[in-house]
């Protein structure tokens, strides 16, 4: 963490805010990983899913989008899982938020995409969900993408 000065509260603040804002984005980022992961995966006795933890596989989708190394998640574990020594010096990793992102929004788009197919035909309201949803996260990354020049 970095040495403030006593007469700084936006420094502080503004540290607190990207702190809390990297932590719930690694969050999600990993939560997302967790849901691409199939539950029968050989990967999932590492990472267990309860049986209310709701997967893509549980949809009927088997493939694994799964994206994080296990160096990542571990990192990230560190960071949000519990408090831990580490805590303070995995705030200071230099996170590539931008290709989390990516890696992420791809894996969701094939899950995304799969289920527009299996669900075009029997089911409208789960069809046009995972249209929309699709199609609106990625005109958004698209944007974001384009805005900082990524």
């Amino acid at each position: 963490m970095p040495r403030f000065g006593e007469n700084d509260p936006d420094a502080v603040m503004t540290y607190v805010i990207q702190s809390a804002c990297l932590n719930d984005t690694l969050m999600a980022i990993r939560d997302i990983d967790d849901f691409l992961l199939p539950r029968s995966h050989p990967d999932r006795k590492n990472r267990r899913a309860r049986d209310t933890d709701l997967l893509a596989s549980d949809f009927g989708y088997c493939s694994n989008k799964s994206f994080l190394d296990e160096t990542l998640r571990n990192s990230i574990n560190q960071l949000i899982a519990h408090t831990t020594t580490h805590g303070p010096r995995v705030y200071e990793k230099e996170w590539d938020i931008w290709k989390l992102t990516t890696q992420c929004l791809q894996g969701c788009w094939a899950f995304l995409e799969w289920l527009e197919q299996e669900a075009m035909e029997t089911d409208f309201h789960l069809y046009t969900a995972a249209l929309t949803c699709r199609t609106f996260s990625t005109k958004i990354y698209n944007e974001i993408g384009r805005v900082f020049n990524c």
